[in-house]
This record gives structure tokens, sequence and C-alpha cells, in this order.
């Protein structure tokens, strides 16, 4: 801030040397005026900014986290209404171990008796909202009971929403098993076939 007072001062005082020295100076002290008062919105703005948006992420993701959870309670009690209020009609899904399914593949894996029971944590880490559309991005954790035994598979989500009807539905999700895990299944496999 002194330092552009100073070159202000300096610019004034080269000025004051020559002829047109008298009609320069006002002219000088406007455009410092400006300057100065442009400085000073743009600092308030920025942390006007700052202090508005942290409380709105916690609040974004808090409202997801409600969502995710929601999610995960229709997946355990297999209630295809509450996956309704989730889940897009244009919803696609990519496993952690690669398969594709759509909504109504979904809808019918509720009602499938071949399908194990189910549970699911997720975390939500970050939520960023463009418009209409939200990315959200976590951990998660599935629990399959698997015969006498529970599977688990730990990894991480991408889950893209988008707002119809003041209502977030889930139009694409992803999840990734994380590496290490993936690498000791796959070991674990590979043993089993030796055998």
């Amino acid at each position: 801030m002194r330092e552009l007072r100073q070159i202000a001062i300096q610019t004034v005082q080269l000025s004051s040397t020559r002829t047109l020295s008298s009609k320069l100076e006002p002219f000088m002290n406007r455009i410092y005026r400006l300057l100065l008062l442009a400085f000073a919105v743009c600092t308030v703005a920025t942390y006007a900014q700052d202090a508005a948006s942290t409380p709105a992420a916690n609040s974004q993701t808090a409202g997801f986290q409600q969502i995710e959870d929601k999610w995960a309670d229709t997946i355990a009690s297999r209630n295809q209404y509450e996956l309704e209020l989730v889940i897009s009609q244009s919803y696609v899904g990519i496993s952690g171990t690669g398969v594709v399914t759509n909504h109504d593949q979904e809808v019918a894996s509720l009602f499938r008796k071949d399908v194990p029971d189910q549970t699911l944590t997720q975390k939500v880490a970050d939520v960023r909202v463009l418009g209409d559309v939200a990315i959200d991005n976590g951990t998660y954790v599935l629990r399959t009971r698997a015969g006498k035994g529970v599977r688990e598979e730990k990894g991480v989500f991408t889950h893209i929403f988008q707002r119809v009807h003041n209502r977030w539905l889930c139009i694409n999700a992803q999840r990734t098993i994380v590496v290490n895990q993936a690498i000791a299944k796959a070991k674990l496999e590979a043993k089993k076939k030796k055998k």
C-alpha cells in the first residue's frame, strides 16, 4: 500500500517540475484514489468469498453424505422405492470389478435371489457443484455375505449427480477397488488355481 503511494508521490513530484504540473496533480490524485479504492474492493471481496465458501462446502458435503447414506440403506433393505429416489432413469454404474449396469438392472438386482445380501458404507470426501451437476468423491466399503463368511471390498467412488426438480439423482457411478486389495485378491486367486 505504501509502495503505491510512494510511486504516486514520485510521479506527482516528477510532474510538478514540468510546466503542466498544476493540471496533472489533480488528475494523478484521482488515479491514486481510484487505484486505492479498487484494491480495497478486491481485498474485501476476496475475504468475503473465502469466508462464505467454507460453510457452503461443508453443508454440501453433509447433504450428499445423507444421499449416500440413503443409497446404502436401500441396498441393505432392498427397497426399490427408496432407490428410485436416489438414481436417475439414465443411470449408468460401473462396479469395482468392472461390471456395467443401468437403472433397470440396479432395480432388478434388489429382487434377484442369487444376489447375496450386501451392506455398503460410503464416506463423502469432496463435493463439487457445477450448476445442476454435482461430482461427489469418497471412499466405500462393500460387505457381501458369501456362504459362511463376509467378503469385504474397499475402494474409492465417483458419483455424478444431476439436480431434477430440486432433488439430486445419480446419473453415473464408478467404483475403484483399492490397488493393494486388488493385488492381494489376484494373488489369492492365483494360489487357488494352482491347488
